[in-house]
């Protein structure tokens, strides 16, 4: 028998996006989601929770890690194939105590709560170095970033403590207008919620409701009673009221949350108000390459070798020990390799005849497109050329192979790119280095999106009508998985494929064939 993977496959949604109907929009949004991203605490991933969401009827769902963004790109890529929309936030626990869910209006705010977080990871309240897996955030950093970002307090088991410390609160972030509710199935759930509606009308603030979500479904509540003992270095039998008493912390349907809070209709209203406040989203967002600031005529790993060993003696005054110089010169090594080159640059430019497509728009596509894997290629062969052998794969696409009405700039860019393949492969073939190159069609990606969206608004349809025509032209009658493209670029730049080069390999679903 073959030997199980070291690491299992990633556990996504099984259907593909066709096979999920958009859910309406619905009075009530959960954003009270703990995922498996906050380590120990959250027992079920965003696969489960998108699927449960989305069974139940949910229109949005939103994300709230414990001092982390770590899951929320998970989120958005389930929550996108499921047609459901994705709230992007972060649970933010200080040092003093207090714990709020925090949600980004824009991009700029989602900017200064990624910086919050950051800073809490990097050094402790005092300047030291963080520990890993720590994140200390203090109220006066909170107040320095909340600009744009909606805070919802939760509130202290302690009630009393909780109505002291809430006026402090709410005079020092303006961004908190809400205080979270939840059930909690002890037997005084209506005169707390009453209690709390109270108190945060009194400072001009209102209820909102959340079930607290720390897994999908009921049954998942034993391995979250598992997390939380090795969290807390105990056993199930000792643990005692460090476990929730019950097992409603799932995710429940906006029906459900509707009956719970009927007295409080406010408090299911406040959460489809911040939602909608949320205009960020993660497809604002794109790789930005920072600029290397490296002086005179080094490159950049003769300066990260210099500054390193600078370093080193800075570190170790009497000499580097022949332990760490071992380990240094191999990790330089390591990092000055270039194995793998992957040149992805791309933009679409929109959807028009030739004789429409503006000049400045057709530079643009050819800068990116072409000259964009051209310089990449210039800087990356030198490197492999030292070492004596590498791999380049630059993504073209299906429009580099056949006729593309209202894609001309785009298709003589992806043209340009097989081109550019091709002669490369040629030059460097005989010095151990392999350049292809892959041509998908339609895959699940922004582009064909933003090409739906605009393929829609013509035609006056709606956008699944629109990806339904986009199907329509490729013979698998589907657009492809971004992860059906990836793995067919794992196998082309691994070493279970070592004899292929200036080859293009289409992976469009049968599109090339039809043109």
């Amino acid at each position: 028998m073959p030997d199980p993977p070291l690491t299992p496959a990633k556990h996504t949604l099984k259907r593909l996006s066709e096979d999920f109907g958009t859910n309406p929009p619905t009075p009530f949004v959960e954003l009270g989601v703990t995922s498996c991203f906050s380590f120990l605490r959250g027992a079920s991933d965003a696969c489960d929770l998108v699927e449960a969401a989305f069974c139940q009827k949910h229109h949005a769902l939103g994300i709230a890690d414990r001092n982390t963004m770590a899951g929320v790109v998970r989120l958005y890529s389930e929550a996108k194939t499921a047609k459901l929309r994705s709230v992007i936030g972060c649970r933010v626990v200080l040092v003093e105590g207090h714990e709020f869910l925090a949600y980004p209006r824009d991009r700029a705010a989602y900017g200064r709560l990624c910086t919050l977080l950051s800073q809490g990871k990097m050094r402790t309240v005092d300047g030291q170095w963080q520990d890993k897996g720590e994140c200390h955030l203090t109220v006066d950093m909170l107040v320095e970033h909340s600009e744009n970002v909606q805070l919802i307090a939760l509130p202290d088991e302690d009630i009393d403590a909780f109505t002291e410390t809430l006026p402090i609160l709410a005079a020092r972030l303006p961004t908190m207008q809400h205080v979270a509710v939840s059930y909690l199935y002890r037997g005084d759930d209506r005169a707390r919620i009453a209690r709390l509606d109270a108190l945060a009308k009194g400072q001009g603030l209102s209820i909102l409701a959340t079930n607290d979500v720390h897994y999908h479904a009921p049954e998942r509540r034993p391995l979250q009673d598992v997390m939380t003992c090795i969290r807390e270095k105990t056993t199930i039998a000792d643990a005692g009221y460090l476990l929730h008493a019950n097992a409603e912390r799932h995710l429940k349907s906006p029906e459900e949350m509707q009956r719970l809070f009927a007295d409080w209709p406010h408090a299911i209203a406040a959460t489809r108000e911040v939602a909608d406040r949320c205009t960020f989203s993660l497809k604002e967002l794109q790789y930005e390459y920072p600029e290397e600031t490296v002086p005179g005529d080094q490159t950049s790993q003769d300066y990260l070798e210099q500054v390193a060993w600078e370093g080193a003696a800075w570190r170790y005054p009497d000499g580097i020990p022949d332990k760490v110089r071992s380990l240094v010169e191999r990790e330089l090594v390591l990092i000055g390799r270039l194995d793998i080159a992957l040149n992805n640059a791309g933009i679409g430019g929109g959807l028009a005849r030739l004789p429409d497509i503006p000049l400045d728009t057709y530079d643009q596509i050819m800068e990116i497109n072409a000259k964009g894997v051209f310089i990449g290629m210039r800087h990356q062969l030198p490197v492999m050329l030292k070492q004596g052998g590498g791999s380049i794969l630059n993504t073209a696409s299906a429009a580099g192979l056949v006729g593309s009405g209202q894609l001309s700039a785009y298709a003589a860019s992806k043209h340009a790119v097989i081109g550019m393949t091709k002669a490369a492969a040629d030059e460097v073939a005989r010095k151990g280095i392999r350049v292809n190159a892959i041509c998908p069609s339609f895959a699940s990606t922004p582009m064909v999106e933003a090409m739906g969206d605009a393929m829609g608004e013509r035609h006056g349809v709606s956008r699944d009508d629109a990806y339904n025509m986009i199907a329509s032209r490729v013979p698998m009658r589907r657009v492809a998985d971004t992860m059906e493209v990836v793995q067919a670029m794992l196998w082309i730049v691994s070493d279970a494929n070592t004899f292929m080069t200036g080859t293009t390999l289409f992976v469009d679903g049968g599109h090339s064939l039809v043109g």
